[in-house]
């Protein structure tokens, strides 16, 4: 019905007054000529203008509704309030007065209604603080302005409906519950109830909520309550600083020990017995290493350390243990070979080392456990059932028991190991064979021939069976020539004179220029900038010769390196020595 109604009308727009395709010509037609009251509603109710319908309204005499279309929608705000203002039939301003696009005709319009409804619906809903006020005034019911606070987030509103409620109950609610945090804070400050500021201090995520009511709050059950469950992890923290019973304190630190909240309780804490308690359930290393810090009794950190996983904690253990039965057991329930190290540096009870030598454990363990060990019974046995040389080698350096040294010397698989036995039996000469016999290096070689007092013993004897001896002892020095001064050619020995004697002239000959080229090789690299020396250096390093990385020992500084190659179990052992030599000399003049 609505719709062909429309279309009459639209129809009739193509004809003159009132229907005229101008509004002015229309607005003009409705003023002026004497129309039937039929055409002017319909004008009223249909034209697309609002002047138009506004100015057929006031000609049929209806100025309100008239008024309605001016306030509505003239861009004018002096003529919009004005219309406002002009309506007598109020009832007409509840639809303004929630849907009117401008603010101040909103006002007016709220104002002056009387509809309950429509007033809540504007203090509950319209987006301008002002507006609500005027609405929440109008009505003045405190029931009303507590859900005005709570609803409404902002604080002018919030402000306004606590200035005017009087019941506490329903502040209490406001600070709960309300959207603004400024409007929380203000019903906060009001209460001095500590149950309400407590479940406050629990609920608000705010800081400055959960401050102003933890600072009000003097009971210490509520304190700690608040600083286990409050949804603020600052007002956890202040609650947690304001509270000094140790139980609520241990408690506190057990609940929060996977965040920073442990450290203010921790810091109040003294009692022994409760710091190892939350130790024991602390999960982060550091708030486990933070708590061990302030324990210095040892069976308490024997407890913690045997219930940790991590291997930091436990070597800060460690550390703070000197009990040896305690670091035993630490030993024993440890896996990690680096801590096994650290615990034996603290231990020099034979009876202990002996006990916890196994020999399927680390070599560098066992190494470290035998040097420590001097009581011979124990290093025999050791000696008896161990395969690895390296541990062979310590305990035949220390062990005085002839009998057992003789059988070493000859039935030992080791050579190096034979030759420590006969020179501690004072064969000297023995040993200086294993030496000469099995060793490939030039230098240890030649030292032991000349410590051999034998004259009679040629030193091709020792040569002839070797097979490739010149180019194992000498082409070393060759490689590392060419290759670091990127030489194609070789020095290849002589091989025309058949005599040994001659060999061996040939060989020490040989050397001697080879050394020169290492100590010009030295020279040169001296004179390159850092970088590149240390790139030569590095890459010497990687070559797998005894004249290459004697080179690197004794032209580097760097303690690190040096560290590295002398603990280095497969580097030679003159290299070590050599290493560990030159990083007493470092050591020797930073001391100085």
């Amino acid at each position: 019905m609505i719709i062909s109604g429309i279309m009459e009308f639209m129809e009739k727009l193509n004809k003159k007054g009132i229907y005229s395709d101008s509004i002015s010509e229309r607005i003009h037609s409705i003023e002026t000529e004497n129309l039937e009251l039929e055409d002017l509603i319909d004008v009223a109710r249909n034209d697309e203008s609002w002047e138009v319908r506004s100015a057929a309204y006031m000609r049929i005499g209806s100025e309100d509704y008239g008024y309605l279309e001016i306030a509505y929608h003239d861009g004018n705000i002096e003529n919009a309030l004005k219309a406002v203002r002009s309506i007598k039939n109020i009832d007409l301003l509840d639809d303004i007065a929630i849907k009117a696009k401008n603010d101040q005709v909103r006002k007016v319009a709220v104002a002056k209604i009387n509809n309950k409804r429509i007033l809540k619906k504007v203090a509950l809903e319209d987006k301008n603080p002002a507006i609500c006020n005027i609405a929440l005034s109008r009505i003045n019911e405190e029931k009303l302005y507590k859900e005005a606070a709570i609803r409404n987030s902002n604080f002018t509103v919030g402000k306004f409906a606590l200035s005017q409620i009087t019941s506490i109950e329903d502040i209490y609610c406001i600070a709960l519950n309300s959207k603004c945090k400024e409007t929380r804070f203000i019903a906060t400050d009001i209460i001095e109830n500590e149950d309400i500021l407590e479940k406050i201090a629990i609920k608000d995520e705010d800081i400055d909520i959960g401050i102003i009511a933890v600072n009000k709050v003097k009971d210490e059950n509520k304190l700690k309550k608040i600083a286990l469950n409050s949804n603020c992890l600052n007002t956890r923290g202040i609650a947690a600083d304001r509270t000094y019973d140790l139980d609520s304190l241990k408690e506190i630190a057990i609940a929060n020990r996977n965040n920073d909240m442990v450290y203010i309780a921790l810091e109040k804490i003294e009692d022994n017995d409760i710091l190892k308690e939350i130790a024991l359930t602390a999960e982060k290393p550091e708030f486990k290493l933070a708590i061990i810090d302030k324990i210095n009794d040892e069976k308490s950190l024997l407890e913690i350390g045997l219930n940790s996983k991590n291997d930091s904690v436990k070597e800060v253990i460690v550390n703070k243990i000197n009990n040896e039965d305690m670091l035993k057991e630490l030993y024993i329930n440890n896996k990690n070979p680096q801590l096994k190290r650290e615990i034996i540096k603290k231990i020099n009870n034979e009876d202990i080392l002996y006990t916890i030598y196994e020999e399927n454990e680390d070599l560098r363990i066992k190494k470290d456990i035998v040097k420590k060990i001097n009581n011979e019974e124990y290093l025999k046995e050791i000696l008896e059932n161990s395969k690895n040389s390296s541990v062979r080698k310590i305990i035949v350096d220390k062990i005085d028991d002839k009998k057992i040294l003789e059988k070493i010397s000859k039935k030992d698989t080791v050579w190096e190991i034979r030759a420590i036995a006969n020179e501690k039996l004072g064969n000297t000469e023995e040993a200086l064979k294993e030496i000469l016999n099995n060793t490939n290096d030039s230098e240890v070689f030649y030292e032991a021939y000349d410590e051999l007092k034998n004259e009679t013993i040629s030193i091709s004897e020792f040569i002839k069976n070797k097979k490739c001896f010149m180019d194992a002892l000498l082409v070393p020095y060759e490689k590392t020539l060419s290759y670091y001064e990127k030489l194609d050619e070789r020095y290849p020995l002589k091989q025309e004179i058949d005599s040994e004697d001659n060999k061996i002239n040939v060989i020490k000959d040989h050397e001697k220029y080879c050394r020169e080229r290492i100590e010009l090789f030295k020279d040169k690299t001296n004179e390159i900038s850092k970088e590149g020396r240390e790139k030569i250096l590095t890459l010497a390093l990687k070559e797998k010769n005894y004249e290459s990385h004697k080179v690197v020992v004794e032209m580097i500084d760097d303690r690190e390196t040096l560290t590295k190659i002398a603990e280095n179990e497969d580097e030679y052992p003159r290299i070590r020595r050599l290493a560990r030599s030159k990083l007493e000399d470092i050591n020797n003049i930073v001391i100085i």
